[in-house]
Order: structure tokens, then C-alpha cells, then sequence
């Protein structure tokens, strides 16, 4: 049973109201650093804002074709939907397509 069943409707929405200002905030805070961490990077190695646009197309070309790749399993050699963290089949390691697979 959902605990939710029994709470009010406004504290529902109390609720999911508070919850979506927290995401809300954290979205804030995550776009400063992303900011401050593009200002750095910018001065460090002299790029301008035209660099990071096209650096940004070609992460999102590269996750679009991502979704069509496979992962492939160490143990079973079988492949995975991209978005798996370990092999369906056997619970095996599967193959990191990037580095940031690796944080999930």
C-alpha cells in the first residue's frame, strides 16, 4: 500500500511542491558550478564560447549514436543495452563506452 494513501491530498502536493524546489535548486546550484567551471577551462585554455557550443553538439551527437550501440559483456561476450550497468545475462561487467559510464 502507497503511504500516500492515507496522507491528505494537500500534503501530497505539499509535498511534491517542496520536492520539485529542491530539484529546482539544485538545478541552480549545478548550472553555477557548470558556469564557474566553464570560466576556468575558458581562461586556462584560451577557447571561446563558439568552442564549447560545438563541443556541446558533438556530445549530444555522440550520446545520440550512443543509444545505438551495444555494451559488450567481459564474461558472457554477449551485448547489453547501453544503459545497463552490468550484463543481463550474467550479471558480468559490461564494457564502458565512456568514461562517464562509469559514474551511472
Amino acid at each position: 500500500m502507497d503511504y500516500r494513501e492515507n496522507r491528505p491530498k494537500e500534503d501530497i502536493r505539499q509535498s511534491q511542491s517542496d520536492e520539485g524546489a529542491m530539484l529546482e535548486n539544485q538545478i541552480k546550484q549545478l548550472k553555477i558550478i557548470t558556469h564557474g567551471l566553464w570560466e576556468i577551462v575558458r581562461d586556462s585554455l584560451e577557447l571561446s564560447e563558439e568552442d564549447l557550443i560545438e563541443a556541446v553538439k558533438d556530445i549530444q551527437l555522440d550520446r545520440e549514436h550512443q543509444g545505438s550501440l551495444k555494451k559488450k559483456c567481459y564474461d558472457c561476450s554477449r551485448e547489453n543495452n547501453p544503459k545497463q550497468l552490468k550484463c543481463l545475462y550474467c550479471g558480468g561487467e559490461l564494457a564502458q563506452l565512456t568514461a562517464f559510464d562509469a559514474l551511472g
